[in-house]
């Protein structure tokens, strides 16, 4: 069997095939950032949100207008945040007149979020997104995520996962450092 002649024509399909998977994968690259939206980025105003507390208050973001904020996002349906409040209770302490703590907690109802509190009592705000809307406009992307905003409402930080003693601190340094 001898090879096509390349001015036969019969090596034209394998070109213009070539030439549209070539184009296809540069238009998808070209659309790809339009299509997976990072979360917010450090440097940019936080998504200001108005939410219910557990006791039934409505709080927002500008309440704290003036004080670095750390925001943590999870929910009782996800086993690694399972009961993180004390924890965050500590921190709260330790952090008291430079930092305030408010967990968001987003897809729960008030009585599970009540029923791994058992009554204790706890320094920060707890807010219930329950329908996932303030989640989704600070395009969480796990759970539990952390937003280190400064006293003029600029993300500073952001972090998945529980952070360990040394990058919690190195981001409040961070946020508290920023004050324009």
């Amino acid at each position: 069997m001898s090879k096509p002649d390349p001015k036969s024509g019969a090596v034209r399909p394998v070109v213009l095939y070539a030439a549209v998977v070539l184009g296809l994968a540069l238009l998808i690259y070209a659309s790809w950032p339009a299509a997976v939206q990072p979360g917010i980025r450090v440097g940019e105003r936080a998504p200001s949100f108005v939410l219910p507390s557990l006791q039934g208050t409505k709080v927002s973001l500008e309440d704290f207008a003036g004080t670095p904020v750390v925001l943590r996002f999870s929910s009782r349906r996800c086993s690694y945040c399972n009961d993180d409040f004390a924890w965050l209770s500590g921190l709260q302490e330790a952090g008291r007149g430079r930092v305030r703590i408010v967990a968001v907690e987003t897809g729960s109802q008030a009585q599970d979020v009540l029923n791994v509190l058992q009554g204790r009592e706890m320094p920060f705000p707890i807010l219930l997104d329950e329908d996932g809307a303030v989640a989704g406009r600070y395009q969480v992307q796990g759970l539990p995520m952390y937003y280190w905003i400064d006293a003029d409402g600029i993300l500073r930080a952001s972090f998945w996962g529980v952070p360990d003693r040394e990058e919690w601190q190195r981001n409040l340094d961070i946020m508290t450092k920023q004050r324009h």
